[in-house]
């Protein structure tokens, strides 16, 4: 039940920030086209690697699912949430305002959350989850 709140959660919290999104700025500045490129790249890289047969938006892996510990993996435990956090980072710059912040503080608690709760499943699953886990950072290469 977890999973599923925590998935709905992420999903509305990003649905509010495109709603509030200024798309033409987006596409006029620099640096947030850089971001854009950056955020879109790593969430398609990282869905090549973990390939469609573990692609899952729920943080239980799926049956048979393999631990995947290359590509965007290597340097990252979760690409995809970090992808996200990317992307919303974007959608508040090109609309700064005090409830977009909160929106995306709150959309990052909820991927932060949702990635924990994942890494339970994970490590009872894989055993060599646990010393992958301490070797690779979370979200951010050699930070968090």
């Amino acid at each position: 039940m977890k999973s599923k709140y925590l998935l709905t959660a992420q999903v509305i919290l990003f649905l509010l920030l495109i709603y509030f999104v200024d798309l033409p700025l987006i596409f006029t500045n620099g640096f947030l086209l850089i971001l854009l490129a950056l955020a879109a790249s790593l969430g398609l890289y990282s869905i090549y690697n973990l390939g469609f047969d573990n692609l899952s938006p729920f943080p239980e892996p799926k049956k048979g699912a393999r631990h995947v510990q290359e590509g965007a993996y290597k340097f990252i435990r979760h690409p995809m949430y970090t992808s996200l956090i990317i992307f919303g980072l974007i959608f508040v710059l090109s609309n700064p305002g005090f409830l977009n912040t909160i929106i995306y503080l709150i959309l990052i608690y909820v991927l932060d959350t949702k990635a924990s709760y994942e890494e339970g499943f994970l490590a009872k699953i894989y055993p060599t989850y646990k010393t992958y886990a301490e070797n690779t950072k979370k979200f951010i290469p050699f930070v968090y």
